[in-house]
């Protein structure tokens, strides 16, 4: 069994009692927090000159109220219960956003839709941090308030923002990192909800960094996806991570233009990725490959990784290829160690990769393409 500790970044563990009111309210005791952080995001904190709000259950429209009145850096509680938001959030200052106990947030979150000239989907997430580094959402159950949920988060020109121990669920796609340094994901679940498996469109993912260097994406179990993680960009970091019941599990790439968000962007690579370490995951029982490393990624390390029960290859690093109806190139410079799983299968189709340990599947009869 995989040792989940195993090379897993000491965290410090913070418990703090805060003085909280909601609006004309005096609390008589503060709700109890306990965050976790890791190094990757030294710059959250909770400390704060502003009073809390505390949002009862029951509410509607109550958690936009509290963002517009909430000063830099307040911290807003969900109590426990339902809370509805009939229109998606725009979050463009730094909050600490925290379920209490079992908080659930059901909120409007668009399908994602073709424009009438365009072949980008747009995407107009539930809640979208825009411009508002170090903010913190943990401990909600988010659900989309209609059947068909478009998109959940997305981090927009917010560095080291943190999403934790939340349970995303009825969502096509999850947590988009744009244009976010040292954004830290942790103990999530996320459960992707699967129109892709009929209409194939590339829409549902658990997380999708863009452009974020040093991501840290850490303890998440992810399903219903057609990507687990999908990463791009410099130097982050995917381990201990369960990844079961997708298509694929981690894709190690550079993400083309897909999508627009409301104030216009257009999240594309800026590079692929590079410096990524994977390792200490379970990946198990997705559609297609485990860990697909491709489009000229390169200089990442795959590592002691537990893949079994995968459709395809356990590992397939790519040569050049038009699989997608793009050129994407070669993966090249990569390091691969079975570590203690040495039944796991490798296709090797780059270039100068090294590879460690593991079954090395026969290209001349399974061909690189």
């Amino acid at each position: 069994m995989l040792d989940r500790n195993q090379n897993f970044l000491l965290l410090l563990l913070i418990s703090l009692f805060i003085f909280s009111c909601t609006k004309n309210q005096n609390l008589e005791t503060s709700p109890e927090e306990t965050l976790e952080f890791s190094e990757f995001i030294p710059e959250i904190s909770l400390r704060s000159d502003c009073e809390s709000i505390r949002i009862p259950a029951g509410s509607t429209n109550a958690l936009a109220q509290a963002i517009a009145e909430i000063c830099e850096g307040g911290k807003i509680y969900l109590e426990p219960g339902l809370h509805t938001e009939t229109e998606p959030l725009i979050i463009t200052k730094t909050i600490k956003l925290i379920g209490l106990e079992e908080a659930i947030l059901r909120i409007q979150a668009p399908a994602l839709q073709l424009g009438d000239s365009s072949t980008l989907l747009a995407m107009t997430p539930a809640l979208h941090v825009l411009d508002a580094s170090r903010t913190l959402i943990q401990n909600l159950t988010m659900e989309p308030l209609n059947e068909n949920g478009g998109a959940a988060i997305v981090l927009e020109n917010s560095d080291a923002c943190g999403i934790m121990k939340n349970n995303i669920s009825g969502f096509q796609s999850n947590i988009l990192i744009e244009k976010s340094d040292r954004v830290v994901i942790m103990k999530n679940t996320i459960v992707s909800r699967m129109p892709w498996a009929v209409s194939m469109q590339p829409v549902a993912f658990g997380i999708l960094n863009v452009n974020g260097r040093s991501t840290y994406i850490a303890k998440n179990d992810i399903s219903g996806a057609l990507w687990a993680i999908f990463v791009s960009d410099f130097w982050g970091k995917i381990e201990n991570n369960d990844l079961h019941d997708n298509n694929f599990g981690v894709n190690v790439c550079g993400f083309r233009a897909a999508y627009t968000l409301p104030n216009g962007t257009i999240p594309a690579k800026e590079e692929s990725a590079k410096g990524w370490k994977v390792r200490n995951n379970t990946i198990s029982d997705n559609m297609n490959t485990g860990i697909l490393v491709i489009d000229g990624s390169n200089r990442n390390t795959i590592k002691n990784n537990d893949l079994f029960g995968n459709g395809m290859q356990d590992i397939e690093l790519t040569t050049t290829t038009m699989r997608n109806g793009f050129v994407a190139e070669a993966s090249f410079e990569n390091k691969v160690k079975a570590g203690s799983y040495s039944t796991i299968t490798i296709k090797d189709c780059g270039n100068d990769n090294e590879i460690d340990g593991g079954i090395l599947i026969d290209t001349s009869v399974s061909v690189c393409n």
